[in-house]
């Protein structure tokens, strides 16, 4: 029962032992990483026997997309065959979405900061009204004309602008000599 190579004993009679041998392996280990736990999940990894075919799966996290593995597979579900020990990580990143900004009129103004982003960015929207115009509202009911929001999905915001309003006043210089209308 002995497991070490050297057996030192007392010699009291006739011994017979026997010395068994074993590969060094059967079986290696495949270990599974990933660049970011938060982004997503592996599975399939662990002892393998020689020679076995292995599926190894990485599970992207709500919000996030698998990229590739760091032996250059671009698809999550990949076989392995078990040949030495292996470290594969599977690499996520965020999901892109869209930040559609829209004016009710462009004769009125523009928008800074639609585009393209990633999940959880924060994103500066800005109404600039042209001369002669004013800002009014953005669709989400906000008021300022800068807005930031953070990115969840593809989100779209219309910025409302509308005509400055002058006030006209009209007087007579001499009110005995007549009226004067359209103030």
């Amino acid at each position: 029962g002995e497991t070490t190579p050297t057996l030192t004993f007392t010699l009291l009679r006739d011994t017979a032992f026997t010395a068994t041998f074993m590969p060094d392996s059967m079986g290696c280990n495949i270990t599974l990483l990933t660049n970011d736990t938060s982004m997503g999940n592996v599975a399939g990894g662990g002892m393998a026997l020689i020679g076995r075919t292995i599926t190894l799966t990485a599970m992207p996290n709500e919000h996030y997309r698998f990229v590739k593995w760091s032996n250059g597979e671009t698809t999550p579900n990949i076989k392995l065959t078990a040949t030495h020990d292996t470290t594969l990580t599977a690499y996520f990143e965020r999901d892109v979405y869209t930040v559609t900004t829209i004016v009710n009129n462009a004769a009125m103004g523009s928008v800074t900061g639609g585009g393209e982003y990633d999940y959880g960015d924060i994103v500066n929207l800005q109404a600039m009204p042209n001369a002669h115009y004013h800002f009014v509202s953005w669709s989400n009911g906000a008021t300022d004309e800068s807005l930031s929001v953070t990115v969840g999905g593809d989100m779209s915001f219309t910025a409302t602008f509308a005509p400055d309003v002058y006030v006209v006043t009209v007087n007579a210089n001499i009110p005995e000599g007549g009226a004067v209308t359209g103030s």
